[in-house]
């Protein structure tokens, strides 16, 4: 599952769907029993951008998701989860980790993209969701950054 732009409750009610549990409602008190008892533990559960979920940059949903979903998951419904997250989490910090290096090639069109004060102010935007019309007019004035539809 892919959690960008997704609050920690979007991730469980998909989470909740895909072990065809039916939605506990607003409350959701006994999410985790009725999890484990839908078989969680028997699949893994893959969260792909953990670090991106939420609606902002300064989101809190991250910590959030680990914290409130993924912790009770793995601790008390014997789930077994990979979550992709910023190495630095301090709610990962019991988990079993791996670190990847990043590579040291720089993707193509970053050193214009760097030298575009319009385009920087787009990948720093604090709404994730800039609508594509936006970078669309970005990548027709700047072409070499290597944008397209």
């Amino acid at each position: 599952m892919d959690a960008t732009g997704l609050t920690a409750e979007e991730i469980l009610g998909k989470i909740l769907d895909a072990f065809e549990v039916s939605d506990l409602g607003f409350q959701r008190v006994d999410w985790v029993w009725a999890l484990e008892r839908a078989g969680v533990g028997s699949r893994p559960l893959l969260i792909a951008n953990s670090q991106r979920a939420g609606r902002t940059r300064q989101s809190i949903q991250p910590s959030r998701v680990i914290k409130r979903v993924l912790g009770p998951l793995v601790m008390e419904a014997g789930a077994k989860v990979i979550v992709e997250s910023h190495p630095e989490d301090r709610w990962l910090r019991d988990w079993l980790t791996l670190h990847l290096e990043a590579s040291a090639v720089s993707p193509p069109g970053l050193v214009v993209a760097r030298s575009q004060p319009a385009l920087r102010a787009l990948a720093f935007a604090e709404l994730r969701w800039t609508p594509f019309p936006v970078w669309s007019s970005r990548g027709r004035r700047h072409s070499a950054c290597g944008l397209s539809r």
